[in-house]
């Protein structure tokens, strides 16, 4: 008789942790498929996440250089970036560069990438501040010869510009520019250029 009690209660305790296990994965489903089609769930949410990540999204290119003494430097970078907060006041970015230099008889272009930290003061028109940190793969050419010569170069800018109408201009300043090796003759960098958001 024990034993067929014991039995029963082992059988009673088994069958009430099966129903308390199928319960609250069934209530989820329902719901989930509820607000999947109408509200938050888990596709709502997988496509609200989504949009917000769209609406933060924007690109740009910038076209810069400098001139000295004969000599000219050409700046072409592509960038994306991204706005951290919702009023799109900070954003961070990165993308490749391509730079060209020509003058008397040396040639040179470099390659490499860069990645800023972006500030919005205000937004209509968009006053901001910028700083960049770049690193290039220089190669020089001294024209009518074979000599060639190739090293790295890192830059950190640090200034400002203004965007209004998918264009902008910024006035940048190279703390680490260096006279004999940097490819922009001098330190101060002005660029001009576009920037669209993607939404």
């Amino acid at each position: 008789m024990k034993n067929v009690v014991l039995i029963l209660m082992v059988i009673i305790i088994g069958i009430s942790s099966a129903v308390a296990q199928t319960k609250p994965s069934t209530v989820p489903k329902t719901s989930n498929n509820k607000q999947g089609a109408s509200g938050p769930g888990m596709l709502g949410d997988k496509a609200l996440h989504s949009k917000k990540i769209i609406d933060r999204l924007f690109i740009g290119g910038n076209l810069g250089g400098g001139m000295q003494a004969g000599a000219y430097a050409i700046d072409v970078s592509p960038y994306i970036g991204y706005y951290i907060d919702e009023k799109k006041k900070f954003s961070v970015g990165a993308g490749p560069i391509l730079q060209w230099q020509g003058g008397g008889n040396i040639s040179a272009n470099a390659l490499g990438g860069m990645a800023f930290a972006r500030y919005n003061i205000f937004n209509q028109p968009s006053l901001f501040v910028q700083s960049e940190f770049n690193y290039q793969r220089l190669t020089l050419r001294l024209l009518g010869t074979d000599i060639k010569e190739s090293y790295n170069i890192p830059a950190l800018l640090l200034g400002g510009g203004l965007n209004m109408n998918g264009g902008f201009i910024a006035v940048l300043y190279d703390f680490l520019w260096d006279e004999e090796k940097s490819l922009n003759p001098i330190p101060l960098v002005i660029r001009g250029g576009f920037n669209f958001n993607l939404r």
